[in-house]
C-alpha cells in the first residue's frame, strides 16, 4: 500500500492519503472541477450562515478552492480543516464559498493516524519522524510502502 503522509502534528496525530492511480485521480479531478467551477459560476456562491461542523469551500493559498469542513467561527475569521489532506488554516467568511453536491461525493481522502505503542517523552519520536516524512517528500512524497 503506498501512502503520503499529508500532515503531521505529532506522532500521535498525523494525515496521510492512500496513492493509487484511482485515488489520486478522483481527488485531483475534484480539484481540478472545483478550480474551474469557482472561477466561473461559483465565484459569487458566498456562505450567508457558517456554523462549526459547516462543509463548504476555501482557498488554500494561491492554489484554487479545497474541500473543508469548518471547526470554528470567531466573528469572520473562520477556522478549517481541509479535510482531503489533513491541513488546518484560518480565512475570512467572505473567502467561504458554497460546496454543491457535486463536489461531495467523493469521501474525505485523508486518514488520521498515530503511531501506535511509541512514547515520545523528550520529542525525539517526533523530530525523527516529521525528518523522515520530510525526506519521503523530497522523494516522491511517501515515507514508506506498507
Amino acid at each position: 500500500l503506498d501512502i503520503v503522509v499529508t500532515e503531521v502534528v505529532d506522532i500521535n496525530k498525523f494525515w496521510v492519503n492512500v496513492r493509487t492511480t484511482d485515488t489520486l485521480g478522483a481527488r485531483e479531478k475534484v480539484m481540478d472541477c472545483m478550480d474551474l467551477f469557482y472561477k466561473m459560476e461559483g465565484k459569487d456562491m458566498y456562505v450567508e450562515k457558517v456554523f462549526t461542523g459547516s462543509v463548504v469551500a476555501a482557498p488554500y493559498y494561491q492554489e484554487g478552492y479545497h474541500r473543508v469542513k469548518v471547526i470554528s467561527v470567531v466573528k469572520d475569521i473562520i477556522g478549517v480543516n481541509y479535510f482531503d489532506f489533513g491541513t488546518v488554516g484560518v480565512v475570512r467568511k467572505d473567502q467561504l464559498r458554497v460546496l454543491p453536491g457535486m463536489f461531495r461525493a467523493l469521501p474525505s481522502q485523508a486518514i488520521e493516524c498515530c503511531l501506535w505503542g511509541v512514547e515520545d517523552r523528550v520529542g525525539m519520536a517526533r523530530e525523527r519522524f516529521r525528518e523522515l516524512v520530510e525526506r519521503g517528500n523530497m522523494s516522491g512524497g511517501f515515507v514508506a510502502i506498507v
